[in-house]
């Protein structure tokens, strides 16, 4: 919300979460007005140096990949697209799942695959851009130091280290105790 806010407009940002929907709303300079597609929107960036800085952090990737998350994870979650609406309020309405109505083994299945999925997506990501952010500052950490430092365990160290090395992302130089790590 601060990377798209209008800082020139004093309207307060909300989130509005009731049983059937959450709702953002943030201050928004338009560039067009009305109901959003996914699908030929062109992002523009409203706070360009707020977005460098979150991006350094980690916290945001490349401009546009915000929609296409939320659509990917809308979809997942609740089987329907977000509404966007562009105007003076940028909007984003999300459909919630109706589990009342779902019942028994169905529902309990619906809840753990949609919060393994998204949540997997989600923290594994982090954490590989925090495993490059940390190689970065010191090429010779181990995988014990970098679990130290993001609190996670070995093994999963061990696990996001391989998928980066399969994607080509990073390499082991030398050996074991002596080499260093390179980001490709």
């Amino acid at each position: 919300m601060l990377v798209h806010r209008d800082f020139g407009s004093g309207y307060a940002a909300r989130i509005i979460i009731t049983k059937d929907n959450m709702q953002f709303c943030n201050p928004n300079r338009p560039k067009k007005y009305g109901e959003v597609n996914l699908k030929t929107y062109l992002p523009d960036s409203k706070n360009p140096h707020i977005a460098s800085v979150f991006k350094e952090m980690g916290l945001v990737d490349e401009l546009g990949s915000g929609f296409r998350k939320l659509a990917k994870y809308t979809k997942e979650y609740s089987q329907v697209e977000p509404i966007i609406t562009e105007s003076e309020i940028f909007s984003v309405s999300i459909p919630l799942l109706d589990l009342d109505k779902i019942k028994g083994e169905k529902k309990e299945k619906i809840i753990i695959d949609v919060t393994n999925n998204v949540t997997d997506n989600v923290t594994d990501k982090g954490n590989k851009n925090n495993i490059i952010d940390l190689i970065k500052t010191n090429p010779k950490i181990s995988q014990q130091k970098i679990g130290d430092i993001l609190g996670l365990n070995k093994r999963t160290i061990t696990r996001h280290m391989n998928q980066l090395q399969q994607d080509k992302t990073i390499c082991r130089e030398g050996t074991a105790k002596k080499g260093r790590w390179i980001i490709l």
